[in-house]
């Protein structure tokens, strides 16, 4: 995929950009699940192109840890308007295709999440995800939702390192914070 893929609708339409959302890939992320979230987002962009009034597109990257003599960053590694100041309204953490208690920790991503939160930008978590999220400490003392077989570990994962994660079973995200979680991964799939 061109990383451009959304970008000539701008120059194009004169659409304008409303959100920029940035998807989070990290080790033993289930990349396909990217490029899945990409595509609906093209998908979005070019019928908001067409139906919108204004025409409006939705700027995505791809934004991962990368290794520097300082020590690590976070960089973008695609983005649709290349050609723009960064701005994220939403980072969607993506789900695991490891089980959670065999992921390495993300700590290097902690600062740079906490961060964006603190700016207004809203924090998504799908699936596994959400232990990825539940490492920030902005899950502490909240509810979040997982796939079912994880629920019983998101709650411990949590208090190793010191949170007070509570687990729940519900869809219902959180309405007290910008943090949302999901479990929806495929049609049949049952929420936790």
């Amino acid at each position: 995929m061109s990383p451009t893929a959304t970008g000539p609708h701008v120059g194009s339409t004169g659409a304008q950009v409303v959100g920029e959302v940035g998807l989070l890939e990290y080790n033993d992320c289930q990349v396909s699940a990217i490029h899945g979230l990409r595509d609906i987002f093209r998908v979005a962009s070019e019928y908001a192109v067409g139906s919108a009034d204004p025409p409006s597109v939705i700027r995505v990257g791809t934004w991962a840890v990368s290794a520097t003599d300082d020590g690590p960053v976070m960089v973008c590694t695609s983005d649709t308007h290349p050609e723009r100041v960064h701005r994220l309204s939403h980072v969607i953490i993506p789900p695991s295709l490891v089980v959670p208690e065999l992921t390495a920790s993300v700590g290097e991503l902690t600062d740079w999440l906490v961060g964006l939160r603190c700016e207004g930008t809203i924090l998504c978590a799908v699936c596994a995800g959400v232990f990825v999220l539940a490492e920030t400490h902005l899950l502490d003392s909240r509810d979040a939702t997982t796939h079912w077989a994880f629920a019983e570990g998101l709650a411990p994962a949590s208090e190793g390192s010191g949170g007070r994660l509570t687990s729940t079973r519900s869809s219902r995200p959180d309405s007290s914070t910008a943090t949302a979680t999901s479990v929806r991964c495929r049609p049949g799939c049952t929420p936790a």
